[in-house]
């Protein structure tokens, strides 16, 4: 018999007022960029808590963002570091079986601390280039004190 403690699970994870404040950001810093797209957050489960367009955003952008958006829940990687992963090791996407969405660079893990190990969610963006993709959702996680297993950016 289960002990009573053992039943049931917490999990951290963001809230929807969180996502709220990283669509705002993210579209704010869209706009700056005068990128026209589509942003997606998700919750640590996998359930969409938040999405909008911005400017004069395609269809596209929403079915590419949503992929990006799978890719980084079945994984805990943002896509830009699975692809790399993927091509140093010889992995293809077979060895995931059906797992994976995009792996264009914009899908975003979001941890809630600096070693990385706590993933509370995902955010994808889809519309500009994949660096400006990753930058709008880098800038919206940093902005809310939580952490991206992107590489720093480099600024000239």
């Amino acid at each position: 018999m289960l002990e009573k403690e053992d039943i049931l699970i917490e999990r951290r994870t963001i809230s929807p007022e969180a996502a709220t404040f990283l669509r705002e950001a993210g579209l704010q810093k869209a706009r700056e960029l005068g990128v026209s797209g589509f942003l997606m957050v998700f919750d640590a489960l996998g359930l969409q808590l938040t999405s909008q367009g911005v400017g004069e955003h395609k269809h596209l952008s929403v079915e590419i963002a949503t992929a990006k958006a799978k890719t980084v829940l079945a994984v805990h990687r943002s896509t830009s570091v699975q692809r790399e992963r993927m091509q140093s090791t010889s992995q293809n996407r077979e060895d995931f079986g059906g797992q994976l969405g995009s792996l264009f660079g914009g899908g975003v893990v979001i941890f809630a601390d600096e070693a990385k190990t706590e993933f509370v969610g995902a955010m994808a963006f889809s519309g500009g280039t994949e660096e400006q993709d990753e930058d709008i959702c880098r800038a919206a996680v940093e902005s809310l004190g939580l952490y991206t297993d992107l590489p720093p950016e480099i600024t000239e």
